[in-house]
């Protein structure tokens, strides 16, 4: 007997997230907007290749998709350098990680406009 998982509203939840369209994930599929959405719905078994190609396209490895709970909170800004995501279940470690990436961004500009005026002293 074949165990079936349900990882169509796991990946419906990570792409809405992710702010993609079911017509992105469908064209990097290579399948119809209806069929891809009949996998958020279940109503078909994915398999092990399309559950790959969903997941890179995803941006999550497939343990993060089967693991996805609809209570966690995602998180890409642990690291600025690191384009993966790590879950985050508690809103206050998920506020540092903002204010990180704050102060990162702003040392990036103060960075930034340094170079800028050494450029216009220069030239």
């Amino acid at each position: 007997m074949t165990q079936t998982i349900k990882v169509g509203n796991k990946i419906r939840k990570i792409r809405e997230l992710k702010s993609l369209s079911q017509e992105h994930l469908a064209d990097k599929l290579d399948m119809t907007v209806s069929g891809y959405s009949r996998i958020e719905r279940d109503e078909v078994s994915v398999s092990l290749d399309k559950l790959s190609v969903i997941s890179e396209t995803l941006g999550v490895s497939i343990e993060e998709l089967l693991s996805f709970d609809e209570k966690t909170v995602f998180n890409n800004f642990g690291n600025a350098h690191d384009d993966s995501f790590t879950y985050r279940s508690d809103s206050e470690k998920l506020v540092e990680a903002y204010k990180s990436q704050i102060d990162f961004l702003k040392e990036e500009i103060k960075y930034l406009k340094s170079l800028i005026n050494q450029e216009k002293k220069s030239g």
